[in-house]
C-alpha cells in the first residue's frame, strides 16, 4: 500500500490545477465479502449489478458453514479476528515525503472502505493536499480507544485542513452486531478494560466538538453524523463567534428520541437558534437522528432572496414545537416576514440509518450517495438473513 500511495501521489502530483478533480480513496480483500462479510459493500467490481429479485436469490444461495452462513441466513457472528481483520490499520507508514498535489480540489473517503486510516495518514493526505475545496470522511467506529481518536481527529482538523475548504461531510458509522462479538469475547482485554460502550454512539470529547465548532467558522457547508452531538457544538458555541460564511449546517444528536422528555428536546432546538443568530448566511439546519424503528429531524429552512423560512418537525413521532422554540427561531428569522411552522410524519418502514436519511429526506451532503445506498441494501441483506440493523 505505501508503494502504491507513492506512485498515486508521484504521478498526480505532475497535474496542473485544472479545475475540479476529486480523489476517492478505497481498498479492500477480495476474501472480504467471500467469507464472513458476505452481506457488506466493498466497493469492488459488479458490486451494484442486478435487480432486486436476482440479489434476494443470490442471498438466498449463500451456504458456507465454515463461515457462518447457511441456506442464506446467518446463524454465526463473525469472530473477533476476523472483524478486527477487516478493520486493520491502513497506510500506516507513509513518508513524509510525498509529493503535493495542486489538482485535486474534492477528497473522498468512503464507509465502503473498513480498514482504518491513521491519523497521521490523515494528516499527511490533508497537508499534501493543500488546494481541497471539499471532503467527504465516513470512518468506521472499532474498538480504539475513543477518547484518544477524538484527541488525534482535534488534532488534524486544527491543524492540518487546508484553509480552501469550504465543505465538510463526515459520517461516522458502526455496526451493533460486530460491537457485540467484541464486547462479548474475554480475550478482548482492550474493550473489557476501557468499558467501552460501543452499542449506542459515544459522547465525544469536548475538544473534538469545539475544534469543529471553531473551524467550521471558515466552511460554507459542514455536516457531521454521529462522531459529536449536537449539544456538545452548541455548547462550544463561544459568544464572540460568528459564521460570516457558513450557508447549510446537518447534525445529529441523541436527544432526538421518540422516549426522550420534550423539555430536552426544545433545550437542544433553542441552542440551535442561538448558535443560528450569529449564522448570517445560513439557508439550512437540520438536527437529527435515527436508528431501527424511529427517525426525526428538525430542519430550519430559508430560501435565497426569499421572504419565507420554515420550520419542520419530521419524523416516524409527531412532536408539537413549544412556543418558546417557535419565537427563538423567529428572532433567527426576523428578516422574514413569514415564519411557517410544519409537522410532517414519515410513513415507511425504517430498519436503519440509511432507511432514516432517505425517509427523512434530508438534505445532500449528510452521507455520499453511493455510501447510502449501500447501507440500505446491506439493511436488506441482514433483514433476510435474519438479523436487525440497529
Amino acid at each position: 500500500m505505501k508503494d502504491s500511495m507513492l506512485k498515486l501521489f508521484s504521478v498526480l502530483g505532475t497535474w496542473p490545477p485544472t479545475g475540479h478533480l476529486v480523489l476517492e480513496l478505497n481498498a479492500y480483500s477480495p476474501s472480504d465479502s467471500e467469507h464472513w462479510f458476505k452481506d457488506c459493500y466493498f466497493g469492488g467490481e459488479h458490486e451494484d449489478d442486478g435487480n432486486l429479485v436476482q440479489q434476494q436469490e443470490a442471498i438466498s444461495r449463500w451456504h458456507d458453514p465454515n463461515h457462518g452462513w447457511v441456506n442464506g441466513q446467518q446463524v454465526e457472528a463473525p469472530p473477533v479476528p476476523a472483524i478486527l481483520r477487516l478493520f486493520s490499520p491502513l497506510c500506516s507508514s507513509l513518508p513524509k515525503s510525498l509529493p503535493k498535489v495542486l489538482a485535486v480540489t474534492g477528497l473522498v473517503i468512503r464507509r465502503q472502505l473498513r480498514r482504518q486510516i491513521s491519523s497521521v495518514a490523515l494528516q499527511l493526505f490533508l497537508e499534501k493536499l493543500p488546494k481541497l475545496e471539499s471532503i467527504i470522511y465516513e470512518p468506521w467506529r472499532v474498538c480504539e480507544s475513543h477518547c484518544t481518536s477524538n484527541w488525534e481527529m482535534a488534532s488534524v482538523i486544527q491543524g492540518a485542513l487546508p484553509s480552501h475548504v469550504k465543505t465538510v461531510s463526515v459520517f461516522e458509522d458502526f455496526n451493533d452486531q460486530f460491537a457485540l462479538a467484541l464486547r462479548s469475547d474475554p480475550l478482548n482485554w482492550l474493550l473489557l478494560e476501557r468499558d467501552i460502550d460501543l452499542i449506542a454512539p459515544p459522547i465525544a470529547t469536548p475538544m473534538l466538538a469545539e475544534v469543529f465548532a471553531s473551524k467550521s467558522r471558515e466552511f460554507e457547508h459542514l455536516s457531521i453524523s454521529y462522531m459529536i452531538d449536537a449539544q456538545q457544538f452548541f455548547n462550544s458555541c463561544q459568544l464572540s463567534y460568528t459564521w460570516h460564511h457558513l450557508q447549510s449546517l446537518t447534525l445529529t444528536s441523541l436527544i432526538l428520541t421518540r422516549t426522550a422528555p420534550p423539555p430536552k428536546i426544545f433545550t437542544l432546538l433553542h441552542n440551535a437558534s442561538l448558535a443560528a443568530l450569529t449564522m448570517p448566511q445560513l439557508e439550512s439546519m437540520v438536527l437529527w437522528n435515527g436508528k431501527y424503528g424511529e427517525a426525526c429531524a428538525f430542519f430550519y429552512h430559508r430560501k435565497k432572496g426569499s421572504k419565507q423560512a420554515t420550520l419542520t418537525w419530521r419524523g416516524t413521532w409527531k412532536l408539537e414545537l413549544s412556543h418558546d422554540v417557535v419565537e427563538s427561531w423567529q428572532k433567527v428569522a426576523s428578516d422574514f416576514h413569514d415564519l411557517r411552522v410544519q409537522n410532517e410524519q414519515v410513513q415507511g418502514v425504517v430498519n436503519s440509518r440509511g432507511d432514516a436519511i432517505f425517509h427523512l429526506r434530508l438534505p445532500g451532503g449528510v452521507i455520499d450517495p453511493v455510501s447510502l445506498w449501500q447501507i440500505r441494501q446491506e439493511g436488506m441483506m441482514r433483514r433476510m438473513a435474519g438479523l436487525e440493523e440497529a
